[in-house]
């Protein structure tokens, strides 16, 4: 079983005061990606809760993360403290001032002072943020839409797994099929080398002057031709193609695994092409490459 990296949900539950909306969006990444959480103020204690959360379920991937609220009655509960020590502290200085003016002559009464209440009660450093509003049960549905949210990314990343596995397999099917087609003429290849050979040296014999000992001309053919077996590279490559496939029957999902073992794969694929000396191999390596590149291009979506 593997699971797409890239995956879409969406979660809602509600509580005493309203409905809480969760919308998760993830794509590939090396790791785990997640640059905020955008809660209201109320709820923003729950922010670590959460991001553990995620990332303990989504383990890899670049997620963005939205949060809304539907409030009851259409506005948000305030979740402001007025700082009420500060406020007294003002109020007491503008007394003051009012009093120092007063002596030195100035006209200034009690409703300039109110004339400037709507400026001074506005001032951001007399309001405190409570994030201890929130309830339990506001909390909880909070957690609630977040689970379910990442349920529906789960089984989303869960289907494009499947349609990835299911390319996987095709392209895994023709490279193997490739191979057993240069298997079945890598015999035919030797031979034709040698034949190859054997015409170049009769034809350099009877050149005038031409002199061959003809033990070390066999010697030499012999060391040629096993540099060019390719029944070693022809087996490593149906093991890697084995290997490929009981890793996608794994219940685990191993994105990265599976880039390893097609990076080995190439590995042998492009050995098989730089033996091959044959123009019918040299089309099947070519085939089996882009067959390969496809296979490579998915795995680094998967997790």
């Amino acid at each position: 079983m593997i699971l797409s990296m890239t995956g879409y949900g969406e979660g809602k539950a509600t509580h005493e005061l309203g409905c809480v909306s969760v919308t998760l969006r993830t794509v590939n990444s090396k790791g785990f990606e997640l640059y905020s959480v955008p809660l209201p103020t109320r709820y923003r204690k729950l922010e670590m809760e959460i991001r553990s959360h995620l990332q303990s379920a989504l383990k890899r991937g670049r997620v963005e993360c939205t949060l809304s609220m539907e409030w009851n009655g259409g506005a948000e509960p305030s979740d402001l403290i007025l700082n009420q020590a500060l406020l007294l502290s003002l109020l007491s200085q503008a007394q003051e001032a009012l009093e120092q003016g007063q002596r030195n002559g100035l006209r200034i009464g009690a409703q300039d002072i109110a004339r400037c209440a709507p400026t001074l009660i506005s001032r951001a450093e007399l309001w405190d943020s409570d994030e201890s509003l929130a309830s339990e049960t506001e909390s909880a549905a909070v957690i609630r839409a977040f689970d379910m949210a990442i349920d529906n990314l789960t089984d989303f990343r869960l289907a494009e797994g499947k349609a990835t596995e299911r390319d996987f397999l095709e392209q895994l099917k023709a490279i193997e099929d490739l191979r057993l087609e240069i298997d079945a003429m890598k015999d035919d290849r030797v031979e034709n080398i040698k034949s190859r050979i054997q015409r170049d040296l009769e034809a350099f014999q009877n050149a005038p002057g031409s002199r061959v000992d003809p033990q070390r001309l066999a010697q030499e053919l012999i060391f040629y031709i096993e540099k060019l077996d390719i029944n070693e590279e022809l087996k490593r490559l149906e093991q890697h193609c084995l290997y490929f496939r009981e890793t996608l029957a794994q219940e685990e999902s191993a994105g990265k695994k599976l880039n390893f073992i097609a990076q080995e794969m190439g590995r042998e694929i492009n050995t098989l092409g730089s033996k091959a000396n044959d123009h019918t191999i040299q089309r099947c390596v070519v085939q089996m490459k882009d067959h390969l590149e496809r296979i490579k291009e998915q795995t680094l979506n998967i997790l």
